[in-house]
């Protein structure tokens, strides 16, 4: 009985929120592009691996903004309007997993209506 609790016990361990992630197999798979076109995202929802790279190119006439619903959650995610003109790229690799509603502040919300986004990081 003691033998089967251990071994339970470091299955939740090794799932738990503290749980590393090996990086390594995101950052191998070729980058998933978003166009950001007038008004909306293509694709609207991504799902990657963490580490693994996004490209969003502003294919749009107008500039933009990426913004996330929840800031606090990435420190580092997102780019302002004056940087993120028509033919402007925005590189951002995730290596937290979760799930992230993004949204161009202009255009869109952070409840994802309107020019909003999904990424879900595996």
């Amino acid at each position: 009985m003691r033998k089967i609790f251990i071994a339970m016990s470091l299955v939740l361990f090794a799932c738990g929120a503290d749980a590393k992630v090996d990086l390594s197999i995101g950052a191998a798979l070729p980058p998933v592009a978003i166009e950001v076109t007038d008004n909306e995202y293509t694709p609207r929802e991504v799902t990657i691996k963490a580490g693994q790279t996004l490209i969003f190119e502003n294919v749009g006439a107008n500039g933009h903004d990426i913004v996330l619903a929840e800031p606090d959650s990435l420190s580092d995610f997102g780019i302002d309007l004056e940087s993120f003109t028509k033919g402007s790229t925005y590189e951002a690799a995730i290596n937290k997993p979760g799930t992230y509603i993004y949204f161009c502040s202009i255009h869109g919300t952070k409840k994802g209506s309107g020019m909003a986004g999904t990424i879900v990081v595996e």
